[in-house]
């Protein structure tokens, strides 16, 4: 990407809550109720978002990765192209997320996954802007 990157996501991020849906309804909070986590879309088109666990749950599940950033608004969608990553399998990949934003409230989407065969699963993650560039 040449040139400042003027969309809307560009800022710094602040998790407010990450679950994982069921096709069959049920919520999981895999980082557990109080998760951290901070996301930055910078103006160059870099993203880096890194994911916490509460205390209490394993330290060693908190994800983290970067990499350049692109975005359709036709579709609402976001495309990261891992770099860097805490999960060897994700580097080299392009993560594809759905997106809402509501002001200074952004959702990602992912999924639906089959991951055990017989259930749909759908990760959400609620963001909130606390900065802007510029």
């Amino acid at each position: 990407m040449t040139g400042p990157w003027t969309h809307p996501l560009v800022g710094v991020w602040t998790l407010l809550r990450f679950e994982v849906r069921t096709g069959d309804g049920r919520v999981a909070l895999p980082f557990g109720p109080d998760a951290t986590g901070l996301g930055v879309y910078t103006p160059g088109g870099l993203g880096v978002t890194h994911l916490t666990p509460t205390t209490g749950h394993n330290a060693h599940d908190a994800v983290a990765y970067a990499g350049r950033v692109t975005v359709d608004p036709r579709t609402r969608t976001l495309e990261q192209h891992v770099d860097i990553s805490t999960i060897p399998t994700w580097v080299g990949a392009v993560l594809r997320r759905s997106y809402t934003l509501d002001g200074d409230l952004l959702t990602l989407h992912h999924g639906p996954d089959t991951a055990d065969g017989t259930a749909t699963h759908r990760s959400v993650a609620i963001w909130r802007r606390t900065e802007t560039f510029g």
